[in-house]
């Protein structure tokens, strides 16, 4: 059973922390925008799952990132399900 088909995910500095976390949620029916700092890595990832991922290249910190983020799962995809933050950012 695919419990996530269909559904939109976000999923934030993916690449190089949590790239199996990433497929697993493709493995279950999500269709995935794959973030992170190093481009390469998340256009890696994406391309690893298929037409069930995108990658957009991006500090997590920013908030024009995360909104860029949102608009490219939204147009690609549709509406947004999930929102995986898997970044760890320091403030202070």
């Amino acid at each position: 059973m695919r419990v996530l088909e269909g559904l939109t995910v976000v999923a934030v500095e993916q690449a190089v922390a949590a790239p199996f976390a990433t497929a697993r949620l493709a493995d279950a029916g999500a269709r995935v925008v794959v973030t992170d700092l190093d481009e390469s890595g998340a256009r890696a990832v994406a391309e690893e799952l298929g037409d069930s991922a995108t990658a957009l290249a991006g500090d997590a910190s920013s908030d024009e990132h995360i909104d860029a983020a949102v608009r490219l799962a939204e147009n690609t995809f549709g509406p947004v399900d999930l929102y995986f933050a898997n970044a760890g950012v320091g403030l202070g």
